[in-house]
């Protein structure tokens, strides 16, 4: 499974007891280890508590208790996302379709279709024909 590190913003979740230990596995594995994260338990409430740290240490926190009240998880934004974001990858980001992706490179860089079908088939890692199919709409 890839890792989720281009994500920028933080993501918050509020989350059952039940299912807390279980969504802290996930994030293991789709999120960089180093990743902080805040849990509050019964906000607002008498018995309100937190714990912060990495998601590794948060499993151990949870591992020994039994959970109660509802959770609200903070989980910290990547600051480095723009740093890790593969450049060549910058239209998966921008969840562009191929059509999409030809028409954005002709009118930035205002070269031919042929020109950007051609480059954008080496991009995506697929055939020049796919890519020619998708931009005229043949096949439909």
């Amino acid at each position: 499974m890839e890792k989720l590190n281009y994500m920028q913003a933080s993501i918050l979740l509020y989350e059952s007891p039940y299912r807390v230990k279980e969504t802290l596995q996930t994030m293991q594995k789709i999120f960089d280890s180093r990743r902080q994260i805040v849990l509050a338990r019964e906000l607002t409430k008498r018995f309100e508590e937190y714990a912060r740290g990495t998601i590794e240490e948060l499993l151990d926190w949870a591992a020994g208790r039994e959970l109660k009240g509802e959770f609200c998880m903070v989980v910290a934004g990547n600051e480095n996302a723009a740093d890790e974001l593969s450049p060549e990858k910058w239209w998966e980001e921008e969840q562009l379709t191929a059509k999409e992706h030809v028409a954005y490179i002709i009118e930035n860089e205002g070269i031919t279709s042929k020109e950007a079908i051609k480059r954008v088939a080496a991009e995506r890692k697929q055939p020049k024909r796919e890519i020619y199919q998708a931009y005229h709409q043949l096949g439909e």
